[in-house]
């Protein structure tokens, strides 16, 4: 009996349409512990930004404003690591080949 795994059934996974989500997406076919890691991350994150919406009306504007741009850099750092852990995680499989 063949065993078929799912690499050659030619599941494709749908883009997002968002860079980010992507970037995750890719990371958890292929290192399951980095994407727990920077899920929790992200979760943090967009656990603030819940709460920024909720209160933005009754909180003043430099807070806001402070607030607003600490969480946008955060995911976009976030993003990045994201990102470049895909990279390395390739890397890695082309040099796994390479031993072949």
């Amino acid at each position: 009996m063949v065993k078929i795994n799912s690499y050659s059934q030619g599941i494709v996974i749908a883009s997002t349409r968002n860079a980010c989500v992507d970037s995750f997406n890719f990371l958890k076919g292929l290192n399951q512990g980095q994407f727990d890691n920077y899920s929790a991350d992200y979760s943090k994150i967009n656990q603030n930004y819940t709460f920024l919406n909720i209160n933005k009306e009754i909180m003043d504007k430099d807070s806001k404003e402070l607030l607003s741009m600490t969480l946008n850099k955060k995911l976009d750092t976030l993003c990045a690591k994201v990102q470049y852990a895909g990279f390395i995680g390739v890397k890695d499989r082309l040099k796994a080949l390479s031993d072949i």
